[in-house]
């Protein structure tokens, strides 16, 4: 009676025992399920297009690999949805992804990662103009440089973005200068011929509209020219007709068109808008209605595109073509439509610097909690030393008097 009873609370609490044993991996398995869903639904939303969706499942899947280790797969999974709030223009939650993803890879020492995460910041902090901090993180991305094949084009990538920040800063020179070191170094054909052009803007910009000529010239004549991307193939070309224009030169309108087809058969929105703006330009002084058929074309497809800063562009030309109360409807526009960009990014812009603050705060913070801690492990270190050095000395002390007072006895 007594083993069946013992039997008995055996089976009974044997599931029990069981399940605490193996609660580790069942919860891993539960968690491997639950992810290979939270992917296929990701991948489901994402082919469909559907940003909010997609954000919602990737930061899912985020949040489910927090809670095991740091790997590369969390590394990857942060960036990813790093660059989906990118493209929803929550540019503060971007910066916050980019930068805990950096800081996984700098725990795997995976150095290449860290470089390619410090480019996705400094782009990001020149988009709004924070070039002090871009240059910092650009420079930063430059230390990872290991002569590694693929560090090629991150280093090239990072001297185009440091370009872009002189550029914008009017410092042309030295846009030129980092241009060309992305130039030299680079062992991408079809990257040159970006840096390349991106120096000839930088020219236009300078008025020195000869050199930016000379420039398209030998790129439209460069052997790569027709493998590049069609949207900066036809943006050259356009480029290239406005600014022989701005030198002076008789063009043909033709080309302008040509190339108008061109981007619109690409549906190249952008360079559209900045096709019709040249137009409208070449026309001012020579066919007035023309001129202003294009600026209102420009207006038209950047208002319909939601394209803020051209569409003051477009208004600006249009303000100097129309006549009577059209003048004054568009500078009205044009006043409301300046004020609501230039809230826009302050607001945009103040949550970047905030999110970059905390960030720089929490690293801060981190390396203080790293000196304590090494200066608490150092004085432990040291009292245990003077302790066992005490104790030593005592027991030294104490044989040494033993034998003494051995020798003083007769």
């Amino acid at each position: 009676m007594k083993q069946i009873k013992v039997l008995f609370f055996s089976v009974l609490f044997l599931p029990l025992t069981i399940t605490a044993n193996s609660v580790d991996e069942i919860r891993i398995d539960l968690d491997s399920v639950l992810l290979k869903k939270l992917k296929k639904k990701y991948s489901f939303y994402k082919r469909k297009g559907l940003n909010k969706k997609t954000i919602i499942y990737a930061d899912s899947i985020l949040n489910l690999l927090k809670k095991g280790k740091e790997n590369q797969e969390l590394a990857l999974a942060y960036n990813r949805v790093g660059y989906l709030h990118y493209r929803n223009k929550a540019y503060d939650k971007a910066y916050k992804n980019y930068e805990e993803s950096k800081a996984v890879y700098k725990k795997l020492n995976d150095s290449l990662n860290v470089a390619s995460r410090l480019l996705a910041l400094a782009k990001l902090e020149s988009n709004f103009d924070l070039f002090l901090k871009s240059d910092s993180t650009a420079i930063e991305v430059l230390k990872y440089s290991n002569n590694n094949p693929k560090f090629n084009e991150i280093e090239c990538s990072t001297y185009n973005c440091l370009g872009i920040n002189s550029r914008k800063q009017r410092v042309y020179n030295q846009a030129i200068d980092y241009y060309n070191q992305a130039i030299q170094i680079t062992n991408d054909s079809l990257k040159r011929v970006r840096y390349i052009a991106n120096k000839a803007v930088v020219y236009k910009y300078e008025k020195n509209y000869r050199e930016a000529v000379k420039i398209y010239e030998e790129l439209i004549k460069n052997k790569f020219f027709d493998e590049i991307d069609l949207k900066l193939k036809f943006k050259i070309i356009d480029n290239y007709t406005y600014t022989k224009h701005l030198l002076g030169q008789e063009i043909n309108t033709r080309d302008f068109f040509k190339v108008q087809r061109l981007k619109d058969s690409i549906k190249d929105y952008e360079g559209l808008i900045t096709n019709y703006s040249y137009i409208s330009d070449y026309f001012y002084n020579k066919n007035s209605d023309k001129s202003l058929f294009y600026a209102q074309k420009m207006y038209d497809l950047s208002k319909e595109r939601e394209r803020p800063n051209d569409r003051i562009e477009a208004i600006d030309k249009l303000i100097k073509l129309v006549k009577g109360n059209e003048i004054r409807k568009y500078a009205i526009e044009r006043s409301y439509l300046k004020d609501s960009i230039i809230d826009a990014r302050r607001k945009s812009r103040n949550k970047l610097v905030k999110t970059i603050y905390n960030f720089d705060l929490l690293k801060e913070q981190k390396l203080k909690a790293e000196i304590k801690t090494e200066q608490q492990k150092s004085q432990k270190q040291l009292w245990i030393f003077t302790v066992i050095l005490t104790i030593l000395s005592s027991i030294v002390y104490f044989f040494y008097k033993r034998e003494k007072n051995k020798k003083k006895k007769p």
